[in-house]
């Protein structure tokens, strides 16, 4: 550091000067020779009757404003106290005697008086009233001034160094002659500042986990004065092993999300993660845990802004010790998330939309392309939902708007499984009326003819593991009729991960 010379704002324009001592720093206040006093301004008025001895005055100094407390301030100072009108006398007295009374002599009547520059220590001001009844009791004001700084002192730390021990335990203690160690001040390498009651400190501080490299650790002792005194230490904390990306799929649509990473790393440790655009700022972050077989894995549904994106790992173990970062190679979020599929899915809806239009319904089973088209929407629909699009952001009416033009049996429903939306399909395959349907769960209309297993193995599927559920059921129509049905079920998750919605598709057979 270098040597500086800053002014206090105690209104005496006090230097203070902070010195270097191999490593040691300490801030302390110059003495300065200090300017006589100004005799008191007399007040020349005729004092009132009184019929008992005064108060003690009221002491008011705004220089050392509390009285209980250190100041480390030196400079010449005012006293001020309100001045009754019985009062005709006053005495004062500066000294280190807590009880002391000034003499019976008065120095006129005033209610401003400056006082000279005091040493270091503990003196007390002494000022008592007199009226026509004689002399009042006295008023003590105590002034407590250090401007020494702590003794210094070394830093050391208890385990060996290099080592990849994040949290090294530190020992250190100093003292302080007059007004006593108020509170250590710990800065890390990592930038924390810990702030350590002396009352309660024992000698030895565990500082919080440091980052591998050279680190260089500030302690500094403060007294109850405010002076300083600061020594520190140099440690090197060693990494541990870095984990292995082996994983990253480089393409994502941008409404899609659906990021993917994995590697190996050593089993139990935690891997963060941050994910950042071309420019540094980070997107997305989060950890994961590596499992027994030193394997970790991670998945972000996030949408990602169009543009290139990589990758930072770090290992973390139990201790909080921590690896060098690890950067992926760079992926791209394109534009739209359409690919040529997409366009062709989109294309075929709108020839279907516009035939539907002209033809009757029974169109759609007779001509080859339309045929091919219902497999293409089926297929789009999974693709949708199975695939590419998990996170799903947009309203029942988005999400179902084309649902309507599909031969296939389509029923939606909230996570419990209650019905928000069916297609006329569903009305011709079972002989229940859309409107008839909202509200209920499919199992009280035509299902529920399959065994307990059946469904809990369907629920936990798409309720626990979130995945499509395949299977065949019987179901029973409106008019009691029997039938066997293939079914799927696709869960569609919101940004947090969780059940959205369940689509249900039975297949036009």
């Amino acid at each position: 550091m270098q040597d500086s010379a800053i002014t206090s704002s105690d209104g005496s324009g006090t230097n203070v000067l902070s010195k270097t001592n191999d490593g040691v720093v300490s801030v302390v206040a110059e003495k300065v020779v200090p300017e006589a006093p100004i005799a008191p301004k007399q007040i020349v008025r005729e004092p009132v009757f009184a019929g008992k001895l005064p108060e003690k005055p009221n002491i008011r100094i705004p220089l050392y404003p509390d009285s209980t407390k250190w100041y480390n301030l030196i400079g010449s100072f005012n006293a001020i106290w309100d001045l009754p009108l019985d009062i005709s006398g006053i005495s004062t007295a500066v000294n280190h005697q807590p009880s002391f009374i000034p003499a019976a002599k008065s120095e006129g009547l005033f209610d401003d008086k400056s006082f000279p520059a005091l040493s270091d220590g503990i003196i007390y001001l002494h000022v008592r009233f007199k009226n026509n009844v004689g002399w009042g009791p006295t008023q003590h004001y105590k002034i407590a001034i250090d401007t020494q700084p702590p003794l210094a002192f070394d830093v050391k730390v208890l385990e060996s160094f290099p080592s990849d021990n994040p949290v090294p335990t530190l020992q250190f203690n100093t003292n302080d002659s007059l007004s006593g160690i108020s509170e250590y001040k710990v800065l890390s390498g990592n930038g924390d500042l810990m702030r350590i009651p002396a009352d309660s400190f024992s000698g030895e501080y565990k500082v919080l986990p440091q980052a591998p490299g050279k680190q260089y650790i500030i302690v500094r002792a403060v007294d109850n004065a405010g002076n300083s005194v600061e020594s520190g230490i140099d440690i090197e904390i060693l990494p541990i092993a870095s984990p292995v990306i082996s994983y990253i799929n480089k393409d994502l649509f941008k409404s899609g999300g659906g990021f993917e990473m994995e590697g190996t790393a050593v089993a139990g440790e935690e891997i963060l993660f941050s994910l950042k655009n071309s420019k540094g700022s980070v997107a997305y972050s989060g950890s994961t845990q590596v499992d027994q077989n030193g394997n970790w894995y991670l998945k972000i549904n996030q949408p990602f802004k169009t543009g290139t994106y990589f990758a930072e790992i770090t290992a973390q173990d139990e201790r909080g010790a921590t690896s060098l970062s690890v950067k992926s190679d760079s992926f791209r979020s394109n534009v739209g998330g359409i690919n040529i599929t997409i366009i062709v899915t989109i294309l075929l809806i709108i020839i279907f939309i516009v035939l539907l239009l002209r033809s009757p319904r029974e169109l759609l089973s007779k001509v080859p392309v339309l045929a091919f088209l219902r497999m293409r929407i089926e297929k789009g629909l999974t693709t949708l939902i199975g695939d590419k699009f998990r996170y799903y952001e947009g309203d029942l009416q988005s999400l179902t708007k084309s649902f309507d033009y599909i031969q296939d049996h389509v029923v939606v429903t909230d996570s419990h499984g209650n019905i928000l939306y069916a297609n006329k399909a569903m009305e011709e395959m079972t002989g229940f009326k859309q409107e008839d349907v909202i509200g209920k769960n499919p199992g009280d209309l035509w299902g529920g003819g399959m065994s307990e297993d059946f469904y809990q193995k369907m629920w936990h599927t798409i309720k626990v593991e979130k995945k499509k559920f395949i299977g065949k059921v019987k179901n029973k129509r409106k008019n009691g009729q029997e039938y066997m049905q293939d079914l799927r079920v696709y869960p569609v998750l919101d940004d947090k991960g969780e059940v959205k919605y369940f689509i249900g598709i039975e297949p036009n057979m």
